[in-house]
């Protein structure tokens, strides 16, 4: 998601929780993009922004959606399975 998306979820403007992000505003320790790298539109995940904003911010916002959770990380796992040695163990760990 991006930072229009987190303030979106938390009834604040874009730049307030861009603010955040940088460490301009508030307690620090914003969780990192997961494409710092990129130019362009950062990404984040709500499931470590939600815990970031009720522990350093006493918001009460809802976890993530735990099936999104998961689809997001097999896709990710699905886009370097080619590069990891023993893969299909690693995979297999889903069947458990």
């Amino acid at each position: 998601m991006t930072l229009a998306d987190v303030a979106d979820r938390l009834g604040q403007s874009r730049e307030s929780v861009r603010r955040y992000a940088t460490g301009d505003r508030g307690p620090g320790g914003f969780p990192p993009p997961v494409n710092p790298a990129r130019d362009g539109t950062l990404f984040y995940r709500w499931s470590e922004v939600a815990p970031w904003v009720r522990d350093r911010l006493d918001l009460d916002v809802p976890d993530a959606n735990p099936t999104l959770v998961m689809a997001n990380l097999v896709l990710q796992a699905r886009g370097v399975v080619g590069r990891v040695e023993g893969a299909p163990a690693l995979t297999g760990l889903l069947a458990s």
